[in-house]
């Protein structure tokens, strides 16, 4: 399964990057290869956390015996396009949910109230 990612993601992710960059230099007193450091991380951890998304998405739907012909990422998101429909609201709901599943491995344990 291929992952697609589209040109927009370079140009938007390296804006964001150089925003958050620019704005740690100049309002938070940071030097600038720390900054440069912290908005390319920023963006790469965007990335990875969308791509992780996703991937519960697949996850769920090769559960169930569908297929999924690519990842995408996007520069506002991403997809996890199905070869088919689930078959039944039960697989649906639970291609849906898997993503709770994926979204968790970021979360700090146990939560901090």
């Amino acid at each position: 399964m291929p992952l697609y990612i589209q040109w927009s993601v370079l140009i938007v992710g390296g804006l964001i990057a150089w925003l958050t960059s620019n704005s740690l230099v100049s309002r938070a007193g940071v030097d600038t290869s720390t900054g440069i450091s912290l908005g390319l991380s920023f963006v790469a951890g965007y990335l990875v956390s969308v791509l992780v998304h996703e991937v519960g998405h697949t996850v769920a739907a090769r559960h169930f015996g569908i297929g999924v012909r690519r990842i995408s990422l996007l520069f506002y998101g991403g997809a996890a396009e199905l070869e088919s429909s689930p078959p039944d609201p039960v697989s649906a709901s639970a291609v849906l949910a898997a993503t709770f599943s994926s979204n968790a491995s970021f979360e700090p344990w146990p939560p901090k109230m």
